[in-house]
């Protein structure tokens, strides 16, 4: 018997074992936990757990409405915004890019955009990447300044 047979009759056998003293430990698992040195299943490690209720632990305490200058809040509040645009910002620039580049182009089948791309279309070059995430940064900015200017004239 060559040793690759070996070893896919063998590899089996093994995985069946494991798993079966591993459900077979489980289901026998001793009310005390095992002394030291002896080893655990992973499948008891949950019931040796403390209660979470037993254990209060006091997390760190809220801010307060004052702990920070409403500018910082206001910063804050505009990274969040452009950060979390930025990707659906840079979705839709490479549609509106794409979309440009057919229409200028006399919707030729070569500049197709994204959805009808084919393997012989056009492929971007550095600079239209460059170009649709400056594109995109931009948007995004701009959304999160939108929010800020929304903000301040509301206030």
């Amino acid at each position: 018997m060559s040793r690759a047979a070996f070893i896919a009759r063998l590899a089996p056998l093994l995985l069946a074992s494991c798993l079966a003293g591993g459900i077979a430990s489980a289901q026998t698992a001793p009310p005390d936990p095992a002394p030291s040195g002896t080893p655990l299943p992973a499948v008891a490690l949950p019931a040796l757990a403390e209660d979470p209720a037993a254990a209060a632990v006091e997390g760190p305490e809220p801010y307060l409405e004052d702990e920070f200058p409403r500018w910082l809040r206001e910063l804050g509040r505009f990274e969040a915004i452009s950060v979390g645009s930025f990707p659906l910002m840079y979705f839709y620039a490479g549609i509106g890019l794409d979309l440009y580049r057919f229409t200028a182009n006399g919707f030729d089948a070569f500049y197709a955009p994204w959805p009808f791309k084919g393997p012989t279309s056009y492929q971007q070059t550095d600079g239209d990447r460059n170009f649709r995430l400056a594109t995109a940064l931009g948007l995004s900015v701009g959304v999160a300044a939108v929010d800020l200017l929304i903000r301040t004239l509301r206030d």
